[in-house]
C-alpha cells in the first residue's frame, strides 16, 4: 500500500498529496481514506523507449507543440559510451540505457523557457470527476531547482501545454481555471513552490508521485522548461484509480489488454499497403475482442504481452519490407552497373524474390526471409570478384558510409566530380539528413570541430581543431576474409594546413599507412562554387589474419607554427587538420603461410624491441613472459591466437612505458634538478636525496610496477611541496615560551633525523601526519605567543576571517553546507563598495527555503570569554543567526540573531515619505547600522576618511545595509567553533526559530578576548608525534590465496590500513613493522 510522503526536506509543498511507491496496473493504493485500484497507463511512449527511423520521438511534443524530432544534422559520433546514446535533437537527447530502471530515457540539451524546442509540452486526456495517479523519474536539476516541471490540470488546451495555469485572467478576456498540482507556473507569485519529495542528489534518479482529483478538468499537461544540460526524464505513468469495492485487479487488466487490443486494431488501419501484415492483428480481435475467456489475472497478462509482442513483430516486418525494397534497388543498380563473377547467381537470387512478391499475402516471415536471401546474394557476389595485384577487387561493401552519407544518397562519380542525388538540399558547411558516420569514431583527442560536414562539393568527415597532438576518424571491422588489404581515401585542407595528413590500416599482424598528403595536390575553394581539389591517398598493403582491421585518416598537429608560415591565411594552430572521404577498402588474395609467418616474427621482434625499453621490472618479466609463450606460434590459428593475447599485454607495456616516462621526467627528474642546482642544504638536501635515492629504488626494484607509481609519486610531492614548506615555516616560528620551543625543536629533529636515515620511502599517510603535526603545533604555539603578548586579538586564528579566499561554490578554511542555495559566497555588494571583493552569501527566492550553514573550530585557543563578531544582513526577521559552540560541548552554543534593522533613512540622505515625514524603513540591502555609523560621525561624509568614503558612496550613496552582530561565549578547554546559519534543524535545538528571508550575508569575522580564563596549566607541548621506536619482533609476512598474513601492519599504496589475514585485491602492499617495511606483490 502506498505511504503518502510529508513535506520534503528541501521544503516544497505538494497541492496533491504524494505518494513514494513506483505503482503499476492493478496495484492496490490508498487515497482520501479509501482504497483504489491503479489502471493502465494513458502515457504513450512513457519511457521514450520509441524513436522512429528519420528520429521522431513518439507519443511527445516540445514547446508550441511541435513535433519532439531529432536534428537533421544527426552526428553518430557524438555517441557516448556510458549512456548509449540514440538520437540528438535541437533539445533533448534519447538514450537507450541508463533509465531509472536501466532503459530508455531523454536528457535536456539545454535551457529554454515553456514554449522553447528544449521544453517538454505534453498534454493527456483524462476524465472530468475522477482519480489519478501520476508519476515521473527525475535526474540532474539540482535541489533548489525541482520544481522546473510543472504539472497541471485544466478544463481546456491552454498555453505552453499547462505552464501558466492559474485561476483568473492569463490574458485579456481568456478564463483560466485551471490548477497547478505540481512545479510553479511562470505568472505564480506566491512564495511556494509545488513538489518534490524524493529529490537524493544531482546523480540519482529521484520520482516524483501524486494523486489528483481531476475534478471538471479534462487535460493533465505537464511543461518542463528552465532545465540544465544534465536534467534527464524518464518513466512517466498516468493512471485512473479504480473503486476496488467494484472493480477487481482482474478487471484492471482486461481494460489494459483491451487499450493494448484497441491501439493494435488502430495500427492495423495504418498498414493498407502491407493487407498481409494486417491479418496477425486482426486475428488478435478474434482472439481477445471477447474477454470472456479472459478468466485469470495471469491470463490477462499474458494475452496483454500476446498483443504487444505481435505489434512489435508487424512493426519490425513493416521495416523489413522496407528494407526489402531498399535491396530490390541495390541489386538494380549493381546488374547494371558490374559484372563481377558471380552476376549470374545475384540475378537468379533477385528474380526468385521479385517474382514472388505479394504485399497482399506475405506475412512476417516472408519479409525477414527475403532481407536475408537478398542480403546474403549480395555478399555472395561481393565475394564473387576476382583479384590480381593489378586489379584488387573493391570490398568497400565491408566499410560502413565510406561516403560519409545513407547509402541511398551516396554519389554517382564521373570523371571525378561527385553527383549527389540530393544535392539540391546541401548547404556548403554544413551537415545534412543525408549524412551519416556510422561505424566511425574519433581518436583518442575528441575536442574542436570534428563533424559530418558538406564542402568543396562532397560529403565528408570534417576532423578539424587548433592545438593538438594528432586528430584521426576510425572504423573497426570485423568478419572479412583474411588476406592483403590496401585502404585509399580523398583528403583536403586548406592552404597552409598540410602535414602529415594520411589514410592507414591495421590489423594485428601489420600495420600500413599511405605516403603524406603533398600540398601541391589539394585546394581549397573559399568562394563559389566552392570546388576545391581533393587528394586520393592509398596506404601500403596490410595482412590480415584474423578478419580484422581497422582503416581510417590521421594527422599530426603542429603547436609551434602557423598556416600563415607556409603560404595559408589563419594565424592559428590548426596545422593537420582535414576534411575526408570516399574510403575505398581493396582486396589483393589470401595470405601466404611464407608471408604470414615472416610477418609475425617481425611482429614478435617488435615487441620484444618494446619490451628492452621497458624499465618496471615486473612489468617487463610479466611481458616477457607473454612473448616467450607465444612466439614459437607456428600454425595460422596459433599465430591469431598469439597475436590476440599479445595485443593483451602490450597494452599494459604501453601503459607501463608510458608511465615510466612521465615518472622519470616528473617529480624525480624536478628533484634531482633541484638537488643538483643546490635549491636544497644542510638536512634539507640529505632529505631530499634520501628521498629521490629511494624513489629510485622503487623505480628499479625487482617487483616494480607501473601501478603503483602514482601513489609513489605523490609521496615526492608531498615532501617537496607540503613538507618541506611547513618545515621552514615551523622552524623560523619564534616562539617565546622556552619550554614550547624546547618541545617544538625535538619533535622537529626527530622528524628530520627520520628522514635523514630511512632506507625506504615513507608512506604517504606518514608524510601527512608530519606536516598535520608541524602545522598542529605551530597553531598552538602562536596562540601561546599571542596569549603571552598580552593580545586581545584572536581575529588572526580564525582562518579566511574576511572571506576573501572564496569562491561561489567554496570558502577555503570554513565548512560550508547549502541546500537550496546558489551560492557559498557572492562579490559585488561589500560594505566599501568594492565590487571584486567576496562575503558569505547565498539566496533562494522562496521564502524560507535556504538551509545554510557555514563554520569553522579554532583550536588552541586561550581560556577566557571571548566577543565574536561580524558583518552581516538579511531579508528576513528571524531564522539567521551568528552562533558559537566552546570545547565540542553542544549545551554552551550561543546564537545571535542577525536583525532586519528599520531605521530613519531620511536622516541618512534617504528620501523623505509621501507625507513629507522622516522616513522609517526596513532595511536589507541599502543603509544599514554601519552605513548609518559613518554618515553620522563625518557629518555626511564632509569630514570622511578615503576609507569612509567608500562605504558611504557604495550602491549609490545608499549603503549595503549591513550592520554588526555579535554574540559573547566562554571558552574552558582551548576549542571554539564558530559560525552563521539559516539552518532551522540546527537553530531550532537551541532556542531559534526557523529562517522566513530568500537570503542572508556576513563577512569580516572579529574574535576578542574579554576576560581572560584559567590557562595556568596551557602550553603547546604536544602536537609533533616523534617516530616510533625500531620494533624488536622481526617483520614475518606469509602470502596466501589471495591474502597477506602478517605481525606488521599493512598498507595500500594509497596508505589505506588493511586487516591481517583479510582477503586483499591483486596489487602491491606495504607491510611495516616499527622501522621494518617491505613490500608484498598479491597475484
Amino acid at each position: 500500500m502506498a505511504a503518502i510522503l510529508a513535506v520534503s526536506a528541501t521544503s516544497y509543498v505538494a497541492q496533491a498529496q504524494m505518494t513514494n511507491e513506483d505503482l503499476q496496473a492493478g496495484d492496490t493504493v490508498e487515497f482520501e481514506g479509501k482504497k483504489w485500484l491503479v489502471g493502465p497507463n494513458i502515457v504513450t511512449n512513457p519511457s521514450f523507449n520509441d524513436v522512429t527511423e528519420d528520429g521522431k520521438v513518439t507519443g511527445w511534443t516540445v514547446g508550441g507543440n511541435n513535433t519532439f524530432k531529432t536534428q537533421s544534422d544527426y552526428d553518430a559520433l557524438a555517441e557516448d559510451a556510458s549512456y548509449k546514446q540514440m538520437y540528438l535533437s535541437s533539445g533533448f537527447t534519447a538514450y537507450t540505457e541508463g533509465g531509472f530502471d536501466g532503459g530508455a530515457y531523454i536528457r535536456s540539451n539545454g535551457s529554454g523557457g515553456a514554449d522553447a524546442s528544449s521544453s517538454i509540452v505534453q498534454r493527456w486526456n483524462i476524465e472530468p470527476g475522477f482519480k489519478y495517479y501520476f508519476t515521473f523519474w527525475m535526474r540532474g536539476q539540482g535541489a533548489n531547482n525541482q520544481y522546473v516541471p510543472c504539472v497541471s490540470i485544466t478544463p481546456e488546451k491552454s498555453k505552453c501545454g499547462g505552464m501558466n495555469e492559474l485561476k483568473g485572467l492569463d490574458e485579456p478576456g481568456k478564463l483560466h481555471n485551471g490548477t497547478t498540482l505540481l512545479g510553479k507556473n511562470g505568472d505564480d507569485l506566491s512564495e511556494s513552490s509545488y513538489g518534490y519529495s524524493n529529490y537524493i542528489d544531482n546523480d540519482t534518479w529521484a520520482q516524483t508521485s501524486i494523486f489528483f482529483n481531476s475534478e471538471n478538468n479534462i487535460y493533465l499537461q505537464f511543461n518542463s522548461r528552465w532545465m540544465t544540460s544534465t536534467t534527464c526524464l524518464d518513466g512517466f505513468y498516468l493512471a485512473k484509480l479504480y473503486d476496488i469495492e467494484t472493480t477487481s485487479k482482474l478487471d484492471i487488466l482486461k481494460i489494459q489488454m483491451r487499450a493494448a487490443l484497441e491501439n493494435a486494431l488502430i495500427y492495423a488501419e495504418t498498414l493498407n499497403d502491407y493487407p498481409g501484415l494486417q491479418n496477425p492483428l486482426y486475428d488478435l480481435e478474434m482472439f481477445y475482442g471477447d474477454d470472456s475467456m479472459i478468466e485469470t489475472e495471469e491470463d490477462a497478462l499474458n494475452a496483454t504481452a500476446e498483443i504487444k509482442n505481435t505489434v512489435k513483430d508487424v512493426e519490425n516486418a513493416v521495416l523489413n519490407a522496407a528494407e526489402v525494397q531498399k535491396l530490390f534497388t541495390k541489386i538494380e543498380n549493381l546488374i547494371t552497373n558490374t559484372a563481377y563473377d558471380g552476376i549470374d547467381a545475384l540475378t537468379d537470387a533477385y528474380y526468385a524474390i521479385y517474382d514472388t512478391y505479394d504485399p497482399e499475402a506475405w506475412s512476417i516471415e516472408d519479409y525477414s526471409s527475403a532481407v536475408e536471401s537478398l542480403s546474403k546474394a549480395v555478399n555472395d557476389y561481393y565475394y564473387s570478384q576476382s583479384y590480381s595485384d593489378d586489379n584488387p577487387a573493391d570490398y568497400t561493401f565491408l566499410v560502413s558510409t565510406p561516403q560519409f552519407c545513407i547509402e541511398e544518397a551516396e554519389p554517382t562519380i564521373v570523371d571525378g566530380v561527385f553527383n549527389y542525388p540530393n544535392v539540391a538540399n546541401y548547404t556548403n558547411g554544413q551537415s545534412n539528413s543525408d549524412s551519416s558516420s556510422e561505424g566511425w569514431y574519433k581518436g583518442a583527442f575528441t575536442d574542436g570541430d570534428q563533424r559530418l560536414n558538406y564542402v568543396q562539393q562532397r560529403m565528408c568527415w570534417n576532423a578539424w581543431a587548433t592545438s593538438f597532438d594528432e586528430v584521426s576518424i576510425n572504423q573497426d571491422i570485423e568478419g572479412i576474409p583474411n588476406g592483403y588489404y590496401t585502404v585509399s581515401a580523398d583528403l583536403t585542407t586548406q592552404a597552409g594546413c598540410v602535414t602529415d595528413q594520411r589514410v592507414y590500416a591495421k590489423s594485428a599482424l601489420s600495420e600500413a599507412e599511405s605516403a603524406s598528403m603533398n600540398a601541391d595536390n589539394v585546394y581549397w575553394m573559399v568562394e563559389e562554387p566552392y570546388e576545391g581539389k581533393w587528394e586520393t591517398l592509398t596506404s601500403a598493403k596490410v595482412m590480415v589474419s584474423d578478419g580484422k582491421i581497422t582503416i581510417g585518416a590521421k594527422g599530426t598537429g603542429d603547436n609551434e607554427h602557423l598556416p600563415t608560415e607556409f603560404g595559408g591565411t589563419k594565424e592559428d594552430h590548426r596545422r593537420g587538420w582535414f576534411c575526408v572521404t570516399n574510403f575505398k577498402l581493396h582486396y589483393y588474395g589470401p595470405l601466404s603461410e611464407e608471408d604470414t609467418k615472416a610477418a609475425f616474427e617481425k611482429r614478435i621482434a617488435e615487441l620484444q624491441a618494446q619490451c628492452d625499453t621497458m624499465t618496471f621490472k615486473a612489468d617487463k618479466a610479466a611481458y616477457q613472459d607473454s612473448i616467450n609463450k607465444y612466439k614459437t606460434a607456428s600454425s595460422i590459428d596459433e599465430m591469431n591466437e598469439a597475436l590476440a593475447a599479445l595485443a593483451v599485454a602490450q597494452t599494459t607495456a604501453a601503459a607501463s612505458i608510458s608511465k615510466q616516462v612521465s615518472v622519470k621526467s616528473g617529480i624525480t627528474a624536478a628533484l634531482t634538478d633541484s638537488i643538483d642546482n643546490g635549491a636544497y642544504e644542510g638536512d634539507y638536501l640529505t632529505m631530499a636525496t634520501k628521498f629521490r635515492d629511494c624513489m629510485l629504488n622503487e623505480i628499479n626494484a625487482e617487483d616494480a610496477t607501473y601501478t603503483e607509481m602514482d601513489s609513489i609519486v605523490q609521496i615526492l610531492y608531498s615532501f617537496r611541496d607540503s613538507y618541506v614548506p611547513t618545515l621552514v615555516e615551523a622552524r623560523a616560528l619564534v616562539v617565546t615560551d622556552s619550554e614550547a620551543k624546547a618541545v617544538l625543536d625535538k619533535n622537529i629533529n626527530d622528524q628530520v633525523t627520520d628522514f635523514t636515515t630511512m632506507e625506504a620511502l615513507p608512506l604517504q599517510t606518514k608524510v601527512e601526519k608530519y606536516v598535520a603535526d608541524l602545522e598542529t603545533a605551530m597553531a598552538e604555539c602562536e596562540a601561546f605567543n599571542l596569549f603571552q603578548s598580552g593580545a586581545k586579538d584572536y581575529t588572526s586564528m580564525i582562518v579566511n576571517s574576511d572571506i576573501t579566499n572564496s569562491s561561489s561554490n567554496s570558502i577555503t578554511g570554513w565548512n560550508v553546507t547549502v541546500v537550496n542555495g546558489n551560492t557559498h559566497s557572492n562579490s559585488e555588494q561589500q560594505v566599501d563598495g568594492n565590487t571584486s571583493g567576496r562575503y558569505i552569501d547565498s539566496w533562494n527566492g522562496t521564502a524560507g527555503a535556504l538551509l545554510y550553514n557555514a563554520y569553522q573550530t579554532i583550536n588552541y585557543l586561550p581560556n577566557g570569554t571571548y566577543k565574536l563578531e561580524a558583518m552581516t544582513r538579511t531579508s528576513g526577521d528571524t531564522g539567521a543567526y551568528l552562533y558559537a559552540m566552546a570545547d565540542g560541548d553542544s549545551t554552551t552554543t550561543k546564537l545571535s540573531l542577525i536583525e532586519l534593522e528599520t531605521m530613519n533613512i531620511t536622516e541618512l540622505g534617504g528620501p523623505y515619505n509621501s507625507m513629507g515625514e522622516d522616513s522609517i524603513a526596513t532595511v536589507m540591502d541599502t543603509y544599514g547600522s554601519i552605513f548609518a555609523d559613518v554618515y553620522k560621525r563625518t557629518d555626511g561624509g564632509a569630514t570622511a576618511t578615503e576609507a569612509e568614503a567608500d562605504t558611504l558612496n557604495a550602491n549609490g550613496g545608499k549603503g549595503r545595509g549591513w550592520h554588526y552582530t555579535n554574540l559573547e561565549i566562554e571558552v574552558k578547554n582551548h576549542v571554539l567553533t564558530i559560525g552563521v546559519t539559516t539552518d532551522s534543524t540546527f537553530t531550532e535545538k537551541y532556542g531559534g526559530e526557523p529562517f522566513t528571508g530568500t537570503w542572508f550575508s556576513a563577512d569580516n569575522f572579529t574574535l576578542k578576548m574579554i576576560a581572560e580564563g584559567d590557562n595556568s596549566d596551557w602550553n603547546p607541548t604536544t602536537g609533533i608525534t616523534a617516530p616510533g621506536e625500531a620494533a624488536e619482533n622481526e617483520l614475518e609476512i606469509k602470502v596466501v590465496d589471495g591474502t597477506i598474513v602478517s605481525n606488521g601492519e599493512i598498507y595500500s599504496l594509497s596508505g589505506v590500513r588493511v586487516a591481517s589475514g583479510s582477503k586483499v585485491p591483486a596489487g602491491v602492499y606495504i607491510v611495516r613493522l616499527g622501522d621494518q617495511s617491505k613490500k608484498v606483490l598479491v597475484k
